[in-house]
């Protein structure tokens, strides 16, 4: 606790000390600890925001603030947060990847990117750090990039699901179906209800014309994730090309269903 109390502005800049004293400044961070635990973000963020005006710089409250930002859906502040918290901190990879997903969130790719890049910088050993930087430069078109990091970390980390399965990904648009097929397989045989290897598996499997194959495996993933749109988006596909309409009219309606839901 010493420390939260006790780092102040002036011990990050050389200005001024905090105007809080300590006895006040342990009693709000007592009170946002307690709004947090309790789920309430706005409670959090108006109290830590106190604790800020008299230590702008702690980095363990501004990250509270930043972590309260986004689960207020406020990505705009969280990053901002994250972009103050991360060049005052002793341990700025504490940011990660949390910087980079408040970047993808608001739609920015480009500096979701760089985010993630600069996280990976701080530290290069971390396979999560490196995995965050690929997810995004494989959506963006990247895949050359990102296909170069999944196997990196494939080489220091073998049994890395998500890596095999992005890997997967990027042969399967390559055309090495077979590779591909074997990263999916070693997931599903590890992970029977991975929802990812499922819809990989799928995304094979219709690719390689196995319409019965792909439509069971996307059945085993609804099954576990009922609220996953793409799910129903495929499904539908493949049930069309199995002209099982039924199929194809079910999957249909409960994806407007979850985009109704979703724009509520």
């Amino acid at each position: 606790m010493a420390a939260v109390l006790f780092w102040t502005a002036g011990s990050a800049t050389g200005d001024r000390p905090a105007r809080l004293s300590p006895e006040k400044a342990k009693a709000l961070w007592a009170q946002v600890q307690e709004a947090s635990d309790e789920g309430e973000p706005a409670r959090t963020l108006g109290l830590v925001q106190k604790l800020l005006r008299g230590a702008p710089n702690n980095p363990i409250y501004l990250s509270a603030q930043a972590r309260a930002y986004a689960q207020l859906n406020d990505f705009p502040k969280e990053a901002a947060s994250w972009e103050l918290f991360i060049t005052v901190t002793p341990t700025p990879t504490d940011a990660c990847p949390q910087l980079g997903q408040a970047y993808e969130k608001l739609g920015r790719t480009d500096q979701a990117i760089a985010a993630h890049r600069r996280c990976l910088a701080l530290d290069p050993s971390q396979p999560d750090l490196a995995l965050f930087l690929a997810l995004p430069l494989e959506q963006a078109g990247q895949s050359q990039e990102a296909k170069t990091l999944y196997s990196s970390i494939l080489r220091t980390t073998p049994d890395y699901s998500d890596a095999k399965l992005g890997l997967a990904r990027i042969l399967r648009e390559e055309g090495d179906r077979a590779q591909a097929q074997r990263l999916v397989d070693e997931v599903l045989k590890a992970h029977p209800k991975n929802v990812d290897a499922l819809l990989a598996g799928a995304q094979l499997a219709e690719a390689m014309g196995q319409f019965a194959r792909a439509q069971a495996l996307l059945r085993t993933a609804v099954s576990q994730s009922p609220s996953y749109a793409d799910l129903y988006r495929i499904l539908a596909r493949v049930c069309d090309k199995l002209d099982d309409r039924a199929c194809a009219l079910r999957a249909h309606a409960t994806l407007a269903q979850l985009k109704r839901e979703g724009s509520k």
